[in-house]
């Protein structure tokens, strides 16, 4: 499901923001305005990739029921389905 790669992906970007963190032999420790940009990283993919996935969690329902209901209209009438 869509939405289960997106938290993958959120995790990837926190482990970004975690690594340019610390990418610079802990320069970054303690210094809060050089901290700040990279800590936003690595909780803004997490909150994004969950984000997706509740959106995807909440559409998903209503997308294969309209998928359903456009393959039984094929089957129904396979040369014109748009006039079921």
């Amino acid at each position: 499901m869509f939405g289960d790669g997106a938290v993958y992906f959120g995790w990837i970007g926190s482990l970004i923001g975690l690594i340019a963190i610390t990418g610079r032999r802990f320069a970054t420790w303690g210094a809060i305005e050089k901290m700040g940009p990279a800590l936003a990283v690595a909780m803004l993919t997490l909150f994004y990739g969950y984000m997706a996935r509740l959106t995807a969690m909440t559409f998903t329902p209503l997308i294969s029921q309209h998928t359903k209901e456009e393959h039984l209209k094929k089957q129904l009438n396979p040369i014109a389905p748009e006039y079921l």
